[in-house]
């Protein structure tokens, strides 16, 4: 039996969260996927694991009324001719807190 990061609530099946890593039952599961900031944490998780880093943190869970701060969208390049080293949708540090 596992428990909710979310609610607290004991579990038989998690799934990790979009938005962080909380281990989420069903329940939290599907109100996390009813946020308006769902989508936008999906995308960002995934150009997270395109660009290299298999344990990003998430965008951090606003809660349920809360939203997802943006943060500016200024791309970083590499010294190699300017080619972009990591999305520019992709929050400016790896320190959760920091930007959500």
């Amino acid at each position: 039996m596992n428990i909710c990061d979310r609610c607290k609530n004991p579990t038989n099946i998690t799934k990790m969260s979009w938005f962080n890593t909380d281990d989420l039952c069903c329940d939290c599961q599907k109100q996390e996927e009813v946020h308006p900031d769902f989508a936008f944490a999906k995308e960002v998780e995934n150009e997270a694991v395109l660009n290299g880093n298999t344990n990003f943190p998430g965008v951090g869970w606003p809660g349920v009324r809360g939203r997802v701060k943006r943060w500016p969208t200024k791309p970083s390049t590499s010294s190699k001719g300017g080619v972009p080293t990591t999305s520019p949708r992709l929050p400016p540090t790896s320190l959760p807190g920091t930007w959500a």
